[in-house]
């Protein structure tokens, strides 16, 4: 059977992005999400911590799974995917907040499906190759070919962050931060998305959403209207306006000048 060869064109690029969006516990992820306007967004809530959130967002509550419904969790998101992915809505964006919690609980789903209460090795196994599958399903909602509604959904993973030891030998120990996953999937999850960015916070509560990566965090972009975005004490960086609609504007080719991140002169106190 032939096949129809595409030629890209980047002013008509119908696609989004996708990003993980991590950072230490307490420093301001959800929130992040409260720029986006409500309605558009659809947020999977697995940790329960939605009560940051200031303007009514939509969300779907993921309950943990047990023994006596050990099946509940998964088919609470593949019922999230399916009507994202196969029905009409007004949604640009889904946030799954967070990926940390999606990975434990599969987990407790494959034991708890085996009727046990603690995840083995084998278990475990199992969840991992679940959770890849998941995550690149929802990283594909991206795709506005394969959507009902036609358009790009763009998806942000939100995940906690955790040392992962890149290097050991007899005379030191390396270690770098990346999403707080499984050690294989957080660093393969990095390469399945658009953006890596990891918000810190430092003693004088600058937050930084560091998009560029370092020798001790990880991080990346495959914009380049995204950089490093700082703010100062008090303030909030502006998801909406500072990520979502540059790079949105960079993939469909209409990026200006104008649209580009800056820092608006604010002292970069936090380590670049």
């Amino acid at each position: 059977m032939p096949i129809t060869l595409q030629t890209m064109q980047t002013n008509k690029a119908n696609n989004g992005f996708s990003m993980i969006l991590y950072g230490d516990s307490g420093s301001g992820k959800t929130s992040l999400i409260d720029s986006i306007p409500a309605g558009k967004v659809l947020i999977i809530s697995i940790e329960g911590g939605l009560g940051v959130l200031q303007n009514n967002h939509h969300f779907q509550e993921c309950l943990m799974p047990s023994l006596k419904n050990p099946a509940e969790f998964s088919n609470k998101i593949t019922t999230i995917y399916n009507f994202l992915r196969f029905e009409n809505h007004n949604y640009d964006y889904v946030a799954i907040d967070s990926s940390s919690e999606m990975e434990r609980y599969f987990q407790y789903s494959q034991a708890c499906l085996a009727s046990k209460t603690v995840p083995t090795l084998r278990h475990i196994g199992t969840a991992a190759t679940i959770m890849r599958k998941t995550i690149m399903e929802f990283r594909d909602l991206k795709k506005a070919a394969g959507n009902f509604v036609k358009r790009p959904i763009n998806p942000i993973f939100i995940a906690g962050s955790f040392p992962l030891e890149i290097l050991r030998n007899s005379e030191q120990t390396v270690t770098k931060q990346f999403p707080m996953l499984t050690k294989k999937f957080s660093q393969e999850i990095c390469g399945l998305v658009d953006v890596v960015a990891r918000l810190e916070v430092d003693a004088g509560q600058h937050r930084l959403l560091r998009v560029n990566q370092t020798t001790d965090v990880m991080a990346k972009t495959r914009f380049k209207s995204l950089k490093n975005i700082v703010q100062a004490p008090g303030k909030r960086i502006n998801l909406f306006e500072q990520v979502c609609k540059p790079v949105l504007a960079e993939v469909k080719g209409t990026l200006t000048a104008n649209t580009q991140n800056v820092t608006h002169g604010i002292k970069q106190t936090i380590k670049k």
